[in-house]
């Protein structure tokens, strides 16, 4: 919990909150599948496309951890970026109340893959690596 308490700590300076939403690891078996795997997205328009990325991948491997849990993940497919993103995993947090704006930030051991630069379909982890999803509010200025 020591690297949570640091890891909400360093994101306090950008965030107005930064609340953990889950916590786990990559286990031998998510790291079975091979292939192709398929996230079911919105455009921006708001129609389903299909986004296929490696089973292996960090985003893959999310996905499946998040309705291993009983969670259902949403995201959005961004066209300028060929990229899919988190969007929700469902019910908000209490303590974020009626916020609008609010984000998910994807952590792979701790730390955001690329510094938040790398598509999460590009990222492949390894067993015993620790995921971390948090729900972010930015700040308002």
């Amino acid at each position: 919990m020591d690297r949570l308490f640091k890891l909400v700590e360093a994101y306090k300076v950008d965030f107005e909150h930064f609340v953990p939403a889950f916590i786990g690891s990559v286990t031998p078996e998510d790291l079975i599948a091979s292939g192709q795997y398929t996230i079911a997205a919105k455009d921006s328009l708001g129609f389903q496309v299909s986004f296929p990325v490696d089973a292996a991948s960090y985003l893959a491997i999310v996905d499946r951890i998040l309705r291993r849990n009983g969670t259902s993940p949403s995201y959005v497919y961004s066209t300028e970026l060929d990229n899919v993103m988190l969007v929700s995993l469902g019910q908000k947090p209490k303590e974020l109340g009626q916020e609008k704006e609010v984000g998910i930030i994807m952590f792979l051991n701790w730390a955001e893959p690329g510094k938040g630069t790398e598509p999460l379909h590009k990222v492949f982890p390894t067993v015993g690596d620790a995921v971390i999803l948090a729900y972010v509010v930015a700040r308002k200025t």
